[in-house]
């Protein structure tokens, strides 16, 4: 019985010999077949214009260590390759460029961004979908694309406010262009999603684009709590003139939302007017520091004319001065400082 207790332990030893023997000869192919394949990689990416490399490159665009192969290159190899994108016309190739922006090479940066500068005059939209990358090297080089594109390409760059991930990009973009992006993002008001129509509010807000007033009121006046803040400050953004009514009677209830009251103080400050300004001043004493602050800082958005009669004690006079460069605020200073009490 012991010698067959030995055998079975013999042949158990060598079975699992066997199969670690085997385990390792796998091993060894998989690593020259994983060497073979980078080396060919390598050379598709990096070598002379051909179908291959295209093909490659397109490939590359799918897959999820891309970004890895990419940075394990040698400087002049990463060079080669984000200039050889630029050979080919593919939709894929922008989210190729997108993925490798991310990188620390400021060189290969520099060739990924002419890339996708020449990708822009072909293939627009999947340019624009690369919005959706959130790091600042990608903004970067995507926003260098899309300017090159002039115009024509806003509403492309619009239609992207429907991805999560791309509309503080498209937002900033939008911002970017200036009043040509205002008739494309008005129509999104109305769009069926909530966050898409918060999205072109805060753009518009901030393009302070009074066409949008009279459709971001009546958001306002049927949204729930939250939404209402975010159509409110997009509201104040623009400082219609037409609002002023709103914004004050907003900043006078002391029911109102703390933040709310704040924003509408902003929004008072951006219509500069008499009234607007006077309603300010009645609120820069105002307990509540955040309404308080907002007032101050709302009399500083109006400029000059904040300044312009006696209203405001000393102390706030000086704060709004303080903040402003001009003559006027210079004298407030000078009389503040010859006269301390």
């Amino acid at each position: 019985m012991a010698d067959k207790a030995k055998q079975r332990g013999t042949g158990r030893l060598g079975r699992t010999l066997r199969a670690l023997a085997i385990m390792v000869g796998i091993g060894i192919v998989l690593t020259v077949w994983n060497a073979f394949n980078l080396r060919r990689d390598v050379a598709s990416a990096v070598g002379p214009q051909s179908e291959a490399q295209k093909q490659f490159l397109v490939g590359a665009a799918d897959r999820p260590d891309i970004a890895v192969f990419f940075k394990n290159l040698l400087p002049e190899q990463r060079l080669a390759m984000a200039q050889a994108i630029g050979r080919y016309d593919d939709p894929k190739l922008p989210l190729l460029v997108g993925k490798l922006l991310g990188d620390f090479d400021p060189e290969a940066r520099k060739a990924l961004t002419a890339s996708m500068v020449h990708l822009v005059g072909t293939q627009p939209e999947p340019v624009a979908q690369q919005l959706k990358e959130k790091g600042s090297f990608q903004q970067i080089g995507v926003f260098s694309a899309l300017r090159t594109a002039g115009p024509s390409v806003l509403p492309l760059v619009a239609k992207q406010l429907s991805v999560g991930d791309a509309r503080p990009n498209v937002i900033a973009f939008m911002v970017e262009s200036g009043k040509p992006s205002i008739p494309i993002l008005i129509p999104y008001l109305d769009d069926a999603s909530n966050d898409v129509k918060l999205a072109a509010a805060e753009a518009l807000g901030k393009l302070r684009a009074r066409e949008a007033t009279s459709k971001l009121v009546e958001l306002y006046s049927v949204a729930e709590p939250e939404p209402k803040a975010q159509y409110l400050a997009a509201l104040s953004g623009i400082g219609d003139p037409t609002q002023e009514s709103l914004m004050a009677s907003i900043l006078g209830n002391a029911l109102s939302p703390v933040a709310q009251r704040a924003s509408a103080a902003l929004g008072l400050g951006r219509i500069a007017n008499s009234s607007s300004v006077s309603t300010l001043w009645r609120y820069a004493n105002e307990p509540e520091t955040a309404v308080r602050e907002s007032a101050i800082a709302g009399l500083v958005l109006a400029g000059d004319i904040s300044l312009s009669g006696t209203q405001g004690s000393p102390e706030n006079r000086l704060s709004v001065a303080a903040d402003l460069r001009s003559a006027t605020a210079d004298k407030v200073i000078e009389d503040g400082l010859k006269d301390p009490a």
